[in-house]
């Protein structure tokens, strides 16, 4: 039943996803600001910026992709963006969690292509 209704779990996924991008936007500036952990490296910096981007991105696809009801797209976004975003995100404060960021990339390219075939 849950995965039969996915136009509606991927709107609510998709907008808690886009809040909590705008939320993490704000405390990596919030963090940066106060001098807090790794504020003085430019590549931790943009590392954590482009999870934000690709956070902010693909939650409003994960919202989109639920109009085409089909699940699997929903999903792999939705890991996706959890394992790519948030491993940029988690590196910031420590740098082992870097391997997750390519296997998030890789469900994201999948995630693409499921929607494209759905």
């Amino acid at each position: 039943a849950f995965i039969a209704e996915a136009p509606r779990w991927a709107f609510v996924l998709g907008g808690l996803s886009g809040a909590l991008a705008v939320f993490m936007d704000a405390m990596g500036s919030y963090l940066r600001a106060r001098g807090g952990i790794a504020a003085q490296d430019q590549r931790l910096t943009r590392a954590y910026q482009t999870g934000v981007f690709y956070h902010l991105l693909h939650s409003l696809v994960i919202v989109v992709s639920g109009l085409h009801h089909s699940a699997l797209p929903c999903v792999l976004f939705t890991l996706g963006v959890a394992l790519f975003s948030g491993s940029l995100y988690a590196i910031y404060f420590d740098q082992r969690f870097g391997a997750l960021t390519p296997v998030g990339g890789v469900l994201l390219i999948l995630a693409w292509i499921a929607l494209v075939l759905s």
